[in-house]
């Protein structure tokens, strides 16, 4: 993975710490004398990526006097945000929480899933700070990485976000930064880097919240995205600017497609969902995949440039599955074919390719009705 390279926002010139507390709305200042860290939090999260945020806030008591947890009730599930709040001896709230004025100064949600009532968010002083992996307002929705991937954007980064009630990563932008997408980055590798980069945005934005809080910003209305829930998303602008939760369907390859697109959505989905095809009216899983890159240039050896795409080759020197995409050739490492154990292609090509003629040496892109 190549180094990451990340830019912060300009910092303004600071006001008198005071004064930029005298300069909030009344929303944000009820507590006067909370008004400077260290704060009392109450942290929404779930998953891996939260989880980052949580134990810099453990860790950090000089910015966090209190810290307490809500997670989801899933007893057959692993929750990392848990996990950690017991091992930790967190107290830990089941959502939705029963949360008495005046007890927290501020709430902080990182990858939690839940639409935060309004209720609720006043509740706190300072509000409810979020952690989003993307550059709002790209990307709303539960699932930034993965399409940051899919799209094959560059350049990515995290959001610091004072969250409003009734829809979905709208809020006030407090801080953002820059961080340069690794190239063949994972979804779960790339959220590794943002997870870390969004919980060191974090802590510096509770350092001095009351200077951040002065400063925020609204969100840019250009590129936008409007999200009704985790799996629904509405884009306003550009349709690839919505971020909705993956399901299964996104992993179905379409071979027509080109190379760097097919090899983009092994990158985002494979971690969650196995990419599928089918071989002779059977689903079969692609487990691993890589581009063809040839020394010389070119079509891989015995590859045919007008052959359909899904068309199958394989390599008997290179001893190397190769399968035909849109514009070019992708090398399937790793498959399962339903109800058989993972093979690779040495042992696709012995065990299904080798007894069919040629002609038939193909996968669709399509499950048969």
């Amino acid at each position: 993975m190549m180094r990451t390279i990340c830019h912060g926002v300009r910092r303004r010139k600071r006001p008198n710490e005071r004064t930029a507390v005298w300069l909030l709305s009344s929303s944000y200042s009820t507590r006067k004398d909370r008004d400077l860290p260290p704060w009392r939090v109450l942290f929404f999260g779930t998953d891996y990526f939260s989880l980052v945020s949580l134990q810099k806030l453990h860790a950090n008591r000089d910015v966090v006097s209190h810290l307490e947890v809500v997670t989801k009730e899933n007893k057959k599930k692993h929750l990392p945000v848990r996990d950690f709040a017991a091992s930790e001896g967190l107290t830990v709230h089941p959502w939705p929480p029963d949360v008495a004025k005046g007890r927290f100064d501020v709430g902080v949600v990182v990858s939690f899933g839940h639409l935060i009532p309004e209720s609720l968010i006043d509740v706190f002083p300072w509000g409810i700070l979020n952690v989003h992996g993307s550059l709002l307002p790209k990307y709303r929705g539960a699932a930034p990485i993965p399409h940051t991937i899919l799209n094959g954007d560059p350049i990515t980064g995290v959001t610091i976000m004072a969250i409003r009630p009734h829809e979905f990563d709208v809020g006030d932008i407090l801080l953002q930064e820059k961080c340069r997408v690794p190239e063949d980055a994972t979804t779960l590798g790339l959220g590794s880097v943002l997870a870390s980069l969004g919980a060191d945005l974090l802590l510096r934005s509770l350092a001095d919240l009351p200077f951040y809080m002065l400063h925020r910003v609204p969100q840019p209305t250009s590129g936008a995205s409007k999200v009704i829930d985790e799996k629904r998303v509405q884009s306003t602008f550009v349709s690839g600017f919505a971020a909705p939760k993956p399901t299964a369907s996104d992993a179905v390859l379409d071979w027509s497609a080109p190379v760097a697109s097919i090899y983009r959505r092994f990158l985002a989905f494979h971690e969650l969902f196995p990419l599928s095809t089918t071989w002779d009216d059977r689903p079969v899983k692609v487990l691993e995949m890589i581009p063809w890159r040839c020394p010389s240039g070119g079509e891989p050896p015995g590859g045919d440039p007008s052959a359909p795409p899904g068309t199958i080759r394989y390599l008997r020197k290179e001893k190397v599955l190769t399968v035909k995409c849109g514009d070019g050739w992708i090398r399937a490492n790793r498959l399962a074919v339903q109800g058989h154990k993972p093979v690779g292609g040495p042992d696709f090509y012995n065990g299904y390719l080798s007894r069919r003629p040629r002609h038939l040496w193909t996968f669709r892109s399509q499950y048969k009705s």
